[in-house]
């Protein structure tokens, strides 16, 4: 399958953000007296909003607003993986339309945006701040393929996690997982594979392969 319309997930997927989001965790836990190992964060907290209760945390909101400080200070500064714009700017050279529909709040993407020069690239920015529902929920990418007014069978959701690919297959349409070897500490591919990606990746560059030829 070649595909017209790209839409790309923000986290673990084209900015290198997992450090600083693990990071962050460590310190907020560590203020609670709560000191889970990288494993269990990964685990059981790594992507879920409400993921500091399971290991005890008694308020998630109080929990998120310490992080928030912590979490901006490293965004103004986080890369790229690599290739990543490369491969953007090569794909609208090809004709793609690229989208990105991210859970990530609006403010973070402008302060990684500002850092790494990309924000043109994407014809939609969708941000977990315009949705009712984060994904696994498919409304985000509803939104992107409305814009775009595409058809389902040129479309395709690149992502780093079950939640990419459950969402792309809530919606009915294609999906890449994105599984770099820095990925290995925080997803088993093994239960990745079991939610049906339609391609894998290792390298973002391995996206050109896959468009629709002009």
């Amino acid at each position: 399958m070649k595909y017209k319309y790209l839409l790309f997930d923000w986290d673990g997927c084209l900015a290198k953000t997992a450090e600083v989001w693990l990071d962050a965790y460590v310190k907020v836990f560590a203020t609670y007296g709560v000191n889970p190992t990288l494993e269990e964060i990964v685990s059981k907290v790594f992507g879920d909003w409400e993921g500091p209760a399971k290991l005890g945390i008694p308020d998630n909101d109080e929990f998120f607003e310490k992080m928030m400080p912590i979490i901006d200070k490293g965004i103004e500064t986080v890369g790229l993986y690599p290739g990543a714009k490369e491969m953007l700017e090569e794909s609208r050279a090809r004709g793609a339309r690229i989208a990105l529909v991210s859970s990530s709040v609006r403010r973070h993407l402008d302060m990684a945006f500002a850092n790494n020069e990309i924000k043109d690239y994407f014809e939609i920015i969708i941000s977990g701040e315009d949705v009712e529902k984060h994904k696994p929920d498919p409304e985000v990418i509803y939104k992107a393929l409305d814009f775009f007014k595409a058809d389902k069978s040129e479309a395709v959701i690149i992502g780093d996690t079950k939640s990419d690919l459950l969402a792309g297959k809530n919606a009915g349409i294609d999906s890449i997982l994105f599984y770099p070897e820095s990925h290995k500490i925080l997803y088993d591919k093994k239960t990745l594979l079991e939610f049906q990606p339609t391609h894998v990746i290792s390298e973002l560059g391995e996206i050109l392969d896959l468009l629709n030829p002009q």
